[in-house]
Formats: structure tokens, C-alpha cells, sequence
């Protein structure tokens, strides 16, 4: 399998020059966005403790990583936590019970399809990223196109909360 076959070009995203990304890291990239957005607008300042716990475990011990390695501004909660998690942690945090109700609206699908397509997403995405062994081609076209699908759900419901939000810009939420 080709990495082209993954990759292509958001327009005007990156300002000056634009160049190619991963369809599967600007999935997970737009989810991260996307859930940080719904918590914040949810929960206000006390959205990280309504993550589930597994989920700040595994956020808490990334975290620390990074201030081994000498990251800074890692001491509160911020958009940075959501780059920490895994993907499973990710999808743990969108179908958690109290905030669920909330992506069905914005995503306008229903918990077990989303989960579905997410499976397929994440498989191919740890496959490309984690594994040695190429994904078979059928493999490949699943993997694809539920992550063509959950990705196109996440953009626009990332612009329904920008449409909603006349004096919140949504990237710069923090």
C-alpha cells in the first residue's frame, strides 16, 4: 500500500504553502479539536474532570512524559491534554454516557454506528502507525472510507459549534 493513498492536501489550513497530511492524523487531529470544543462549552473550566478515569490515567502519565522531556505549560488541564490520549482514550471520552447525548446531536449519528465506524478508523490508523505488516486491500478501502466518514462528521460539526458561537472562535478555545 501506497502512504498517498492516505495523505492529501487541506487547502489554505496551514497558511503559507500548504502540504500534505495524513487523512488518519487529521482525523484524529479534527476529534481532538472537536472534543475538547463540546467538554468546554458542556462543563466550562471543570470539563477534565468529568473525563473518564482511565482516560486521565493514561492522559496524566503522558503528560508526565512530556515534562520529563522538558515540555512546559503541562501543569492544568488544556487543549495539550487531548493530544496525550490515545485514540481508544479519545473515543472513551466522546461515547462516555454524560456527554454523549451531546456528539450524537453535533455528529447526527447514533452511538453504535459511531463506534463502528471509529473501529475501523482506529484500526487502520494503529495499523499504518503501529504495525509492520501492511493492511490487506480490503482492509485498507473499510479503514478508508469510515475514516472518510467520521472525519467529514467531525468537520462539520466543528462548523456547526463555530456557526453557533458568534464571539468564540473555536481554535482558539483552551
Amino acid at each position: 500500500w501506497l502512504d498517498s493513498e492516505l495523505e492529501f492536501t487541506i487547502p489554505g489550513q496551514l497558511g503559507s504553502g500548504d502540504s500534505p497530511f495524513s487523512l488518519l492524523v487529521e482525523t484524529e487531529n479534527i476529534y481532538r479539536e472537536l472534543a475538547h470544543s463540546v467538554y468546554l462549552h458542556e462543563f466550562g473550566q471543570g470539563w477534565w474532570d468529568k473525563i473518564p478515569k482511565g482516560s486521565q490515567n493514561q492522559v496524566l502519565n503522558k503528560i508526565q512524559e512530556w515534562k520529563e522531556k522538558g515540555e512546559d505549560g503541562l501543569d492544568s488541564p488544556s487543549r495539550r491534554y487531548w493530544d496525550a490520549m490515545t485514540t481508544g482514550s479519545l473515543k472513551d471520552s466522546i461515547i462516555v454516557k454524560s456527554i454523549w447525548p451531546n456528539f450524537e446531536e453535533l455528529l447526527g449519528m447514533k452511538k453504535g454506528n459511531f463506534t463502528h465506524h471509529w473501529k475501523d478508523f482506529g484500526d487502520l490508523r494503529n495499523t499504518k502507525f503501529h504495525s509492520n505488516e501492511p493492511p490487506t486491500s480490503a482492509h485498507l478501502e473499510v479503514g478508508l472510507g469510515a475514516t472518510k466518514i467520521v472525519r467529514s462528521l467531525a468537520a462539520k460539526a466543528l462548523r456547526k459549534i463555530s456557526d453557533s458561537s458568534e464571539d468564540v472562535d473555536v481554535s482558539e478555545l483552551a
